[in-house]
């Protein structure tokens, strides 16, 4: 009585029955179908289709990028560090590919490849600059109206800090604010105040009054770029 293989079903006759040839063409189409180009074995696994390709069954370069559906290659498909530059193309990774403020770190300044800033990335600028108000006279406050270089879009967070204090007739600050503000005698806590997308006003809390005497600040502005 004849048996049949394991995986295509083919007819195994016994020993002691004579030859068909309708037996062995229909093993022959079995084997052949195996192969069609559409319908023929898939390599996932399951039985008569073959085992799964491993890695090492393919060639290096072997799937090129035609060969990838958009959205295929999900996130948690590659390993940690497993997409190094050498493998990505020249501007191959676009703005709209990254997740708002990758690595924690808001992307600022990005430029395309003529060399401008990249306004789908971010339009985040920063703008700084010193000051400084006259403390003759009486009281310990003081106030200085600054004017940002280029007006924001919304207003900036701003930070204020005190340089120090220069007294003295005729040694007004010019260029050099580090080294003219070289008194650090009297303190002053500065802040910002009246934020705006042109300007904001320059406030200092002075630890004593003087004559003849200015205290220097600096500042530091960061908004988006009108």
């Amino acid at each position: 009585m004849p048996t049949t293989t394991l995986n295509l079903n083919l007819t195994k006759p016994s020993p002691t029955e004579r030859y068909d040839v309708g037996v062995a063409n229909a093993n022959a189409d079995a084997v052949d179908a195996a192969f069609d180009v559409a319908a023929g074995h898939r390599h996932d696994g399951a039985t008569g289709q073959g085992p799964p390709l491993a890695t090492d069954a393919l060639a290096d370069g072997a799937v090129t990028r035609p060969k990838l559906a958009a959205g295929a290659v999900v996130t948690d498909a590659l390993a940690d560090a497993a997409v190094t530059a050498d493998k990505l193309g020249d501007a191959a990774v676009t703005a709209a590919k990254l997740a708002p403020n990758v690595g924690g770190i808001a992307l600022t300044n990005v430029q395309d490849g003529a060399g401008r800033n990249d306004p789908n990335v971010s339009k985040l600028r920063a703008e700084v600059g010193w000051g400084y108000v006259s403390a003759s006279g009486s009281g310990n406050r003081r106030r200085k109206t600054v004017t940002f270089g280029q007006a924001f879009s919304a207003a900036p967070i701003v930070l204020v800090t005190g340089l120090g204090s220069v007294t003295g007739r005729g040694k007004e600050p010019s260029a050099d604010p580090i080294s003219v503000f070289g008194n650090r005698s009297r303190t002053a806590i500065w802040f910002a105040k009246d934020i705006g997308t042109t300007g904001f006003t320059a406030e200092g809390n002075l630890s004593a009054a003087a004559n003849n005497t200015w205290d220097g600040f600096a500042w530091i502005a960061i908004g988006a770029g009108a």
